[in-house]
């Protein structure tokens, strides 16, 4: 696996790094599970956002969403979505109330993050769907506890981070940042004893 492009490069490089903001991310799914009639709750939103990182990471050697993740005792999350849906219960749907409800808390106009927008480039966007229409195919019919389980189990990056890298640290302090480079690293660990 090569290094982790970064952002710095990127910029001395001039290309785009056609990372997208975790909120845009956030819509297309939910927008998907809601066309689909399927239930999306925060806890699944967080494992498919976190699932479908690290995949790209592993695929494309280039991080999907802007955001770093968090290392929590439960798995690994994306603060901001954490925050804006902080008031609902783990399993609770986040329809259209609920999203609103939860705009309307934050202050902030969620629904106006993008894919497209955040991009720019037309066919790099739709790469990205087709990307995250087969990560969504795969936890479609998952309840929470099975989605939770696709990002936790031995063999995974947040087990390889929590019990192997930190040693259970996380267990004593939540939220801690890890960075794309750490996760390409664990990819490679993961890799390497496969």
């Amino acid at each position: 696996m090569h290094q982790l492009e970064s952002e710095s490069e990127n910029k001395k490089n001039k290309t785009p790094s056609f990372t997208c903001s975790t909120l845009a991310v956030a819509n297309y799914i939910i927008k998907y599970m809601h066309e689909k009639q399927l239930s999306i709750s925060k806890t699944k939103l967080q494992n498919i956002l976190i699932y479908a990182h690290i995949e790209y990471i592993r695929k494309h050697n280039k991080a999907l969403i802007a955001e770093p993740m968090r290392l929590t005792h439960f798995g690994f999350l994306f603060k901001s979505i954490y925050d804006l849906f902080a008031d609902l219960k783990y399993d609770e749907n986040i329809n259209k109330q609920a999203y609103i409800l939860a705009e309307t808390q934050n202050n902030i106009n969620a629904r106006q993050y993008a894919i497209d927008k955040d991009i720019g480039d037309a066919l790099q966007a739709l790469k990205i769907k087709k990307f995250l229409n087969k990560i969504l195919k795969l936890f479609a019919d998952k309840d929470i506890k099975q989605a939770i389980n696709l990002n936790i189990a031995p063999g995974t990056v947040w087990h390889y981070v929590a019990f192997v890298k930190l040693q259970g640290n996380h267990l004593i302090k939540d939220f801690i940042k890890i960075s794309n480079k750490s996760i390409a690293k664990a990819l490679k660990y993961i890799k390497l004893q496969a």
